[in-house]
Parts: structure tokens; sequence; C-alpha cells
């Protein structure tokens, strides 16, 4: 079925990578740049409030859950494009549903397929590109992969009306989302396999999924990683979600001068926040990566370097977030909200490349696909599945300025779980050795003592 003469280089593979995930990101936020036009049934829109629009945004998300920790799982044993690929299938199908929905629950079950989709490309990205990415340019490459979530909010929030204003018609964004997907599935599934990309487990292990599960929940490090980040998934989800139809709504703003700005502001603070965080992270891990260059430590000991910088500036962003976003909502004007909203919005993008980075090298190597599914599944449910519903539900019984204050506010929690995970990192072992059994105690553990705590 592959074609043998057509290898894709680990350029090419990082490329196809950041397509997709642009595709996926620019669907998700063109159907949030048209919820006015969705929910309108006079301008050929489904009679949905803002509660269901709410509830549609959330239960789709939810989708994730059944197939991140399958694919993840069956990555161990096949190759993780092609498990992509039958993800993007599912994902075109429920865009090309998307367009043809006719009520609610139309409507529900199309954006449930497209969640259901996109789960396996989440789940597998990141740990395929720290396979094919050189040693010393990992997190270079990840925050270059990182920037299919910018890309994909600017230029879905414009793609959405767009096409509206083209064609008459919001349906259209959602066929032609199908027809973008084709040529992405067949660059997947036809050159030849990279067998980098089969996360094989160690010799001799049998490890069952729920085996895996258990390894990964019992490290306390990467459970508040994962408590952190969906704090703040909740806090992006909320303003990604609900901020156009906030200034449309609040600010009395031309939908497509919302679009615009909102886009704007997600494209500049996306494009410095991201290359920020990469390029940082990158010059804090510089001496440790020469450490390891000259084989002054090994590979295990730089990824514990790896997980204390990436959770330092974690902490950081996280308050930079939370700074910025609690100025912007308690403001009642509408500039200080767009200023202070772009510098959360920096914050929130540079936080990207440090938080994956702990995330992902805080765990045994074949598990690195497995804690990006189970991170996604748990950081959806306590983040993105309930800012949508939460938030549309407090616009409607205590206004839109409470609303949004109540979503600001919920970043303390991501400044709380990030310390604490920073604080038991710098402590307690390295990323293999991290355990509940050693919480509470204030020592490093076997050879780890003799790295400076910084």
């Amino acid at each position: 079925m592959c074609m043998e003469y057509l290898d894709l280089s680990p350029k090419m593979l990082l490329c196809l990578y950041l397509c997709i995930g642009t595709l996926i990101t620019l669907d998700q936020f063109a159907f949030n740049s048209l919820l006015t036009d969705i929910k309108n049934p006079e301008q050929g829109g489904i009679d949905v409030g803002t509660i269901g629009l709410g509830l549609i945004g959330s239960t789709s998300l939810l989708a994730t859950i059944p197939f991140s920790p399958v694919s993840a799982y069956f990555s161990q044993s096949y190759n993780s494009n092609r498990i992509i690929f039958i993800g993007i299938i599912i994902w075109g199908i429920g865009t090309l549903l998307t367009s043809m929905a006719l009520n609610f629950w139309t409507l529900l079950v199309s954006r449930l397929l497209v969640g259901f989709g996109a789960s396996a490309f989440i789940s597998l990205c990141n740990p395929c590109v720290l396979e094919i990415a050189p040693e010393d340019k990992k997190t270079i490459w990840l925050g270059i992969v990182s920037y299919n979530q910018m890309l994909g909010i600017v230029i879905g929030l414009n793609y959405g009306p767009f096409i509206k204003n083209l064609t008459g018609i919001w349906r259209y964004a959602f066929v032609f989302d199908f027809f973008l997907a084709i040529p992405l599935a067949i660059f997947l599934i036809l050159p030849k396999e990279n067998q980098k990309l089969i996360f094989r487990p160690k010799e001799g292990s049998d490890e069952s999924m729920i085996g895996q599960i258990k390894i990964i929940i019992q490290n306390p490090v990467l459970v508040a990683i994962i408590l952190g980040v969906a704090a703040l998934a909740f806090v992006g989800t909320g303003f990604s979600y609900w901020t156009i139809d906030f200034l449309q709504t609040y600010f009395h703003m031309e939908s497509e001068s919302a679009n615009f700005i909102y886009s704007m502001l997600q494209l500049v603070s996306g494009l410095f926040g991201i290359g920020a965080g990469s390029l940082l992270l990158t010059w804090l891990m510089s001496e440790y990566q020469e450490q390891y260059d000259k084989n002054i430590i090994d590979e295990e000991v730089l990824e514990n370097y790896r997980v204390r910088k990436g959770l330092e500036l974690s902490c950081f962003c996280s308050i930079g977030v939370l700074l910025s976003v609690s100025i912007a909502t308690i403001s009642d004007n509408l500039n200080i909200f767009l200023i202070f909203l772009g510098f959360g919005c920096f914050f929130g993008a540079m936080f990207v490349t440090p938080s994956i980075t702990a995330m992902l090298f805080c765990v045994p190597k074949h598990l690195k696909s497995q804690t990006t599914a189970i991170s996604g599944v748990l950081i959806c449910l306590l983040g993105n599945f309930l800012a949508p519903v939460v938030i549309g539900s407090f616009f409607n019984s205590f206004g839109y300025y409470w609303g949004m204050i109540l979503n600001s506010s919920w970043c303390v929690w991501s400044v709380l779980y990030f310390f604490l995970a920073w604080n038991t990192a710098r402590l307690h072992g390295g990323p293999y050795d991290y355990s509940w059994n050693y919480f509470n105690c204030k020592k490093s553990y076997s050879r780890y003592q003799n790295l400076k705590i910084v």
C-alpha cells in the first residue's frame, strides 16, 4: 500500500504534522467564529441557544476520551502515522456531517466525530516529533509544531466568516475542511513507514494498557502538571470559545471586527510567545546539553533537567497569564481588555513548549504517547470540557462580565499546581523515580542526589 520511493524526511514529517494540526485547529475556531450564524435560524442556522452551543463545544471535546488511550497503546505495535490516518478519515467525515446538520442532535453527533477523529493526532503528534527531532533541537521542533494552534486560530477565525460571506452559507466552511484533509491523509498512508514512529516498550515488558495508565497516574509530578495544564486549558478554552461572542454582545462590536481583532491578537501573541518559550527553554538547557554532548551526564539526567527547567518556565508563564487576564476582565474598558488579553495570549503561547517538555520527559520513553493520551483526556475533562458550558451558563445567569471574571480567576489553580510540580521535581528523584511514596520527603533519591537543586 505504501510507495517505497516516497520517503518523508524528518523535516517533511514535521511540516506534515504542522499542517494537520493547523487544519484541526482551523476547523475548531471556524466553528467558534460562526456561533452567531449557527444559532440563527433566519440565516440558515439551527435553533439552538447559548447553553446548547456550549454543550456541543464541551461534549465534542469529550469524544477524545475513548480513542486517545487506545491509539496511544496501538502506537506501540503499529506505525503512528497509520493510526493518525484513521483518525483524519473520521475527522473528515465529522466535518462533512457538520455542514449537513439540521438540528441540535445532528450537529452534536457531527462534532463528536470531529473530536473523536482528532484525538489520534492529538495524542501522537508530540511523541512523534520528539522521536524524529535531532537531540539538541527537540524543544525547538516542539515549538514549531505547536505553531499549529496559533496558525489554526488565526486562519480559522477569519476563514469561517470569509467562506460564509463569500458563499452566503456558513456550512460550506466545513465542506472545504473535508477536502483540505484529503491530501494530508494521502501523505500519511502512502509513504514508506518510519520505524521510529512505533513506540515499542522495553524488551520483555508485558504492560497492559491499564497497567500503563496506572504507572502514569502514580507519578505525582505528572499529575500536578496535568492539573495545572487543565486549569490553564479551562481559561484558554473559555476565552477562545466565547471572546468573539463577548466582544459582539458586551462591547457591541461588529462580527467582522471582533473576528479580525481577536485573530490578530492570537497571531502576534502566538508568533512571539511560542517562539520565546521554545528559545528560552533551549537557552536554559544549553549548559546541560553541552554536558550531555561531552558525556559528562547521561540521557536520563539530561531529561531530569528538561523537566525542571520546563516547570520553571511553566510557573512563570501561568503567573503571567493570571495577572494579564485578570486585569483584562476586571476592566470595563475595551482597549484595556484587548491589550491585556493580548498579554495573556502571549504568556499562554509561551507556556506551550515548556509544559509539553516537562510532561513528556517525566515518564519513560515508551509511555510518552500514552502520557499524551491520558493527559489529553484529563485536560479535556477538567479544562476544555468544562469551560464552554460553565462560562455559557454564567453568561446566562450572571451576565457576560461575571462570566469572564470566573474564567480568569480559574488560572489561580494553574499557578498552584505548577509550583507544586516544580517543587516536587527539584526535590525528588529523576524522571523515572518520581513516586507518591516520596511526595512528602524533602530529599533527593538514588543517583540524582548529586544533581544541584536550582
